[in-house]
């Protein structure tokens, strides 16, 4: 099957959007939304060890009509906000909503787009910011 090339890039950001499983190597207790943006965790590294970083989610999800979706760069903050996240003692398939234009959203399950690349939570290529402890 030949692809062209003008649709590669294409191609390649549904590959790394479908990635997700950041949950089984970061520690479900420590994942944190911070100033409705920000998801904070620990995850594992190659060598085991851990370490806390930062993922900017508007590089990550967009609010299309009220709906929060993965989305490259699709900075969901400019119309959403007091975001949340669900009890991961309730809920393992963790998911955040916000308010977005005064209602709530529907939710986004992070755990199907995001994942872990030694220790940096990942999506759509966006690699988290390591945090100091």
């Amino acid at each position: 099957m030949r692809v062209p090339l003008f649709a590669l890039p294409a191609l390649f950001t549904s590959v790394l959007a479908a990635d997700g499983g950041f949950l089984q190597s970061c520690d479900i207790n420590s994942v944190s939304v911070v100033n409705d943006h920000y998801l904070r965790a620990f995850c594992r590294q190659a060598n085991g060890e851990y370490l806390f970083s930062e993922e900017d989610l508007n590089l990550c999800v967009a609010n299309d009509n009220r709906k929060l979706v993965a989305r490259d760069n699709g900075n969901y903050g400019k119309s959403c906000n007091t975001c949340l996240l669900s009890n991961p003692a309730t809920q393992p398939d963790l998911y955040m909503y916000c308010t977005c234009e005064g209602f709530v959203s529907e939710n986004i399950f992070l755990n199907r787009f995001i994942s872990n690349v030694d220790g940096h939570m990942r999506c759509f290529g966006h690699l988290s910011k390591p945090i100091p402890v």
